[in-house]
């Protein structure tokens, strides 16, 4: 390629989920030589036309060599999918990924259940016994709240888990915002979100003011646990 930043590039075809098809470029830049991703893009956009210009550019020290001697292409391929099924993990869970989305009444007959299934996501997801337990009591806490100050005939209760880079985030909303709590209901909220907050490493509510119920609780992973490389484990790479 006649570009002063690369020194070797291999261009493969991936499965891409919207357009059926896609390209990659595979590039070891050229010492001494600040890699300049545009300036690529626009050579092959020029020398190939814009439908063959690839979407991604993986950087690599070195390419695999077959006994020959020579490239082994797909080997290198492999390598490709896998470094970009991380970027794409690394993309997503900057976002959230969302693993788990289940609606209950609002019932205190759900508040065990909905618990169960918080517990067991998480074991799950790779959290030790004691961070699962804790995310059940904070679960149970959270369902007993809204029980309390919803009433169990208005509505139902959502959950969604969903995995950040850094911690575990268990959001609930329901339809059943109590305009203004009386004196025992804020007296119960606050002594709920005191076990709550005990229980989380963070927490938000939304305001008052607003016309649904919305609430966030986040648990940070263990020291010693990466969610990005429990996900590459249990993805199928395309």
């Amino acid at each position: 390629m006649a570009v002063d930043c690369v020194k070797s590039c291999r261009i493969f075809g991936y499965r891409d989920r919207i357009y059926g098809e896609n390209l990659a470029a595979c590039i070891i830049p050229q010492e001494g030589v600040p890699f300049d991703e545009s300036e690529v893009r626009d050579h092959i956009k020029a020398v190939m036309g814009s439908y063959k210009t690839p979407a991604y550019y993986i950087l690599f020290d070195s390419f695999p060599l077959n006994a020959n001697g020579k490239v082994d292409q797909r080997a290198l391929h492999m390598d490709m999918l896998y470094r970009m099924h991380r970027l794409a993990i690394s993309g997503k869970l900057q976002k959230g990924i969302r693993i788990m989305a289940v609606s209950m009444k609002n019932s205190a007959y759900c508040t065990v259940p909905m618990a169960d299934l918080a517990e067991s996501c998480s074991l799950n997801l790779g959290f030790g016994p004691q961070k699962a337990a804790r995310i059940r009591l904070a679960v149970e806490e959270m369902m007993s709240l809204r029980v309390s100050e919803a009433g169990e005939s208005i509505g139902d209760i959502q959950m969604e888990i969903l995995c950040y880079t850094n911690y575990l985030r268990v959001a609930f909303t329901d339809p059943n915002m109590v305009p203004e709590l009386d004196g025992e209901q804020r007296e119960n909220r606050r002594i709920s979100m005191a076990i709550i907050t005990r229980m989380a490493d963070d927490t938000f509510i939304e305001p008052e003011t607003k016309s649904n119920f919305y609430a966030e609780i986040d648990f940070a992973y263990d020291r010693d646990f990466n969610v990005q490389d429990f996900l590459m484990q249990h993805e199928r790479i395309e």
